[in-house]
């Protein structure tokens, strides 16, 4: 006795609908995350890319995201600091602790919770999220 229909076949089942394919069939577009936190979790760093381009003239902004959980720092600054790393040779030769990479350390800026009197701009919109 055949148990399956006419056309389909046993070993290929019914497509199963995409969550990435919406109803006109055009993608949606993912969005890559980089995500660092802390040891405990209690700070958390958000980027949408790794790497920056030195332009000569700017270089490329850093955009983030910083979670800060408020009970765990009260009243302590948090710092983030900013570290380029140059690269001039292939990973894999690096060997017997000889490294092709020469680190420049950039900046330090505050990152702490949102205050009174703060500027508009360098006050994150998420710094309340875990209250």
């Amino acid at each position: 006795m055949n148990t399956h229909l006419q056309g389909s076949s046993p070993r290929s089942p019914a497509p199963s609908p995409d969550p990435d394919v919406d109803e006109g069939s055009s993608k949606k577009q993912a969005t890559r995350v980089f995500k660092k936190s802390s040891s405990n979790g209690k700070i958390t760093v958000y980027l949408g890319k790794r790497d920056f381009v030195d332009h000569i003239t700017h270089v490329d902004p850093i955009d983030g995201v910083v979670l800060i959980d408020p009970d765990y720092v009260k009243e302590r600054k948090v710092f983030g600091h900013v570290l380029a790393a140059f690269r001039y040779g292939r990973e894999d030769l690096d060997v017997l602790g000889l490294t092709f990479r020469k680190d420049l350390y950039l900046a330090s800026e505050q990152v702490s919770i949102c205050v009174k009197g703060a500027e508009a701009g360098r006050c994150l919109q998420t710094c309340n999220a875990l209250r």
